[in-house]
């Protein structure tokens, strides 16, 4: 959040994490414009935790994504993870990985990574 109000400070940014019912308050509240067909988000960024993404999947996946940023994308290393699963699922033009943690010279976590970001490629 603070990135966001430095590098992009015009931007809707909304944290979503916390209670279930403080997630349902967000949504509720902060996440589509009223009477608008079809649904419009007001948010610009959505900012939340591994978590509460994969608590939250049928919610995230009606959104249609413009760009998906993973931080800790080694997390992603293993296709068979929930995570890897439920984000693989999201609607994106977009995904951008970011880790400070090297692969360790595997080439099957690489593969991982690679049918994240492009599925249809990597096969």
């Amino acid at each position: 959040m603070k990135e966001f109000k430095i590098w992009a400070e015009y931007l809707n940014v909304i944290v979503y994490t916390g209670t279930q019912e403080s997630r349902d308050m967000i949504r509720d509240i902060e996440f589509y414009y009223k009477n608008t067909s079809p649904r419009q988000c007001k948010f610009n960024a959505l900012i939340t935790s591994y978590d509460t993404a994969i608590f939250d999947s049928a919610v995230l996946k009606k959104i249609n994504w413009e760009v998906l940023v993973v931080d800790e994308a080694h997390r992603l290393k293993n296709a068979d993870s929930k995570f890897f699963k439920v984000s693989s699922q999201l609607e994106t033009k977009h995904k951008i990985l970011l880790t400070g943690t090297p692969l360790q010279n595997n080439i099957l976590e690489l593969i991982n990574l690679i049918e994240f970001i492009a599925p249809t490629k990597a096969k």
